[in-house]
């Protein structure tokens, strides 16, 4: 979902991958730690994001979901689908939802 977010489609494969200065911009527009958005900058994976904010309470899960709905709703402009975002953790929980 983050890769949706950041207005990326191709989301399975290689070409396209996590960019984590878009994901702590996302962070630090929502009043994160700067801590929590330095993590980000330098995190190896989106998975090390999410658990380091989920321990502070901030919905990065939500944020993102906000955003890929947005890339998505974009592509699908002037249809008739309804659309509804839900980001959920490697568990099943879901961490964030929109649409």
């Amino acid at each position: 979902m983050t890769k949706l977010g950041q207005g990326l489609l191709d989301l399975h494969s290689k070409s396209g991958s996590v960019d984590h200065l878009w994901l702590s911009e996302l962070l630090r527009e929502a009043d994160a730690p700067a801590d929590l958005v330095e993590l980000c900058r330098d995190a190896n994976t989106a998975l090390l994001v999410l658990r380091e904010a989920e321990k502070r309470g901030i919905p990065v899960g939500q944020f993102v979901a906000k955003a890929a709905w947005n890339t998505a709703a974009n592509v699908l402009e002037g249809s008739d689908i309804a659309l509804d975002i839900a980001v959920f953790d490697r568990e099943g929980h879901i961490v964030g939802r929109w649409g």
